[in-house]
């Protein structure tokens, strides 16, 4: 924990390093905000498929056991 007065946290401190940035330079835009990468949807495969449907059928089992 630092010292820092109330209303200062945007300055650095002395023991900041710089490396903590999410972004480096050449990723962010003129307007300070970063380049969204779009997310490619892709197929699924049998096994992610099998598990879902277990969990699926595994909730529903214990609900019906429940009530």
């Amino acid at each position: 924990m630092t010292d820092r007065s109330p209303g200062r946290e945007d300055e650095p401190s002395e023991d900041d390093e710089g490396g903590d940035w999410r972004f480096s330079v050449d990723e962010v835009g003129e307007d300070g905000k970063a380049d969204e990468q779009t997310l490619e949807p892709g197929s699924p495969s049998i096994e992610n498929a099998f598990f879902v449907l277990l969990g699926v059928f595994g909730t529903l089992f214990v609900l019906f056991v429940m009530a």
